[in-house]
């Protein structure tokens, strides 16, 4: 992730082989983990390069805001 101003971070894209795209470590990370609220992040922006995967990202969390894909972070 890239920090933001104002609580705001933006998800940069790692790459998962196809072997292991079921696994869940993006719900860990973004959901159970709290590494985000622990650092002061309120809300992730996903990268326009991860705009094709919106199917992982609703699974994520993130809600489409106009083509910009937002998720907000709660504290643990």
């Amino acid at each position: 992730m890239r920090r933001e101003g104002d609580g705001g971070a933006v998800v940069e894209p790692d790459h998962v082989t196809e072997r292991f795209r079921d696994c869940t470590p993006g719900e860990f990370a973004y959901g159970r983990s709290g590494v985000f609220a622990d650092h002061g992040v309120r809300r992730l922006v996903a990268g326009a390069e991860l705009a094709t995967q919106s199917a992982y990202l609703r699974r994520a969390g993130f809600r489409d805001d106009s083509g910009t894909w937002v998720r907000q972070v709660t504290a643990v």
